[in-house]
């Protein structure tokens, strides 16, 4: 499972365990951004302070992995010094596991554009597709406009979105603080929560529970 990661939410820690649970697998591998690149995503999103860095990514991220002994943290992408790809990224965790299928995990909403990712014929011929659907995407639809994906659907699984994680991001994560919602402590774990405090990254002081206290 790639992505930024900035920060890991709730719905990312739910997203694995679901996803694993969906193929049966011995292993789930995090594979965060590399900092060059959420920064520039931060800054065209115009949000440049929100961009956390390398080291406190990862650890948030490995104290995910505190939840589930199957998971770890691979830093294949933030060890690139340019722009890193999928297909090259698999085909590195393939090295150093030979013998297993390895999976790509990916939501329902990026199959309209998988057919022009780098390489992407490779990558759906190589390795398999993990797909989450989202409720409000027509996997048949998609399927049927994408001659090449049809062609390889059985190189594709699909497992549905756990409940209740449909509105959580990183980015709702970062709206809700800047309007001083108490709510963006629920978007994450408290292990997460407790990094962002540490690191000065919240915009108020919290009690135990994560509730603002008055200055």
């Amino acid at each position: 499972m790639g992505g930024s990661f900035n920060p890991p939410t709730c719905a990312h820690l739910q997203l694995m365990k679901a996803a694993l649970q969906a193929v049966d697998a011995r292993r789930g591998i995090y594979v965060p951004q590399a900092q060059d690149y959420v920064a520039r995503k931060m800054r065209l999103q115009k949000r440049p302070q929100d961009a956390l860095s390398e080291s406190i990514r990862l650890e948030m991220l490995e104290s995910f992995c505190k939840f589930d002994s199957r998971t770890s943290v691979s830093r294949i992408q933030m060890l690139k010094t340019e722009r890193g790809y999928d297909y090259e990224m698999l085909e590195e965790i393939q090295a150093d596991f030979p013998d297993a299928e390895v999976y790509f995990v990916t939501g329902s909403d990026k199959l309209y554009t998988l057919p022009r990712w780098h390489r992407s014929d490779e990558l759906m011929d190589r390795f398999r597709i993990l797909v989450a659907r989202r409720g409000e995407d027509d996997l048949e639809d998609i399927r049927k406009s994408q001659p090449c994906l049809a062609e390889r659907w059985d190189r594709f699984t699909v497992f549905d979105v756990p409940d209740g994680i449909g509105a959580v991001s990183s980015s709702a994560f970062w709206e809700k603080l800047r309007r001083n919602d108490a709510s963006a402590r629920a978007l994450v774990t408290a292990e997460v929560w407790e990094i962002l405090r540490r690191n000065g990254k919240l915009p108020w002081d919290t009690d135990s529970m994560g509730n603002p206290t008055a200055s």
